[in-house]
């Protein structure tokens, strides 16, 4: 499996087991009426988990950049500066 398939796939499987979960408490809210207190924690609680897959698909997202950019052999930032500062000591020792 590529670096492109890790990441569409850790992506959906984010999506769906919140999907699902959101389904699965939204059902258990409405056969009751809730109360404002509890639908707060309900939006609180979907915003926290929410919080929590964005980072963990970004994190996943980046490690997959990295994974890219080496694959294609192109430089990374820090690489880019280390040879400019190379180049440049270089230039004043001459």
């Amino acid at each position: 499996m590529n670096t492109y398939e890790k990441i569409v796939l850790a992506s959906l499987g984010l999506v769906s087991v919140s999907a699902k979960e959101i389904k699965k408490a939204l059902k258990n809210l409405s056969s009751k009426k809730p109360t404002n207190k509890e639908l707060e924690k309900f939006i609180a609680k979907l915003t926290k988990e929410s919080k929590s897959r964005q980072q963990e698909v970004e994190k996943q997202i980046k490690a997959a950049v990295k994974d890219i950019l080496k694959e294609l052999d192109i430089p990374t930032k820090g690489e880019l500066k280390a040879l400019e500062k190379k180049i440049k000591d270089f230039s004043v020792k001459r």
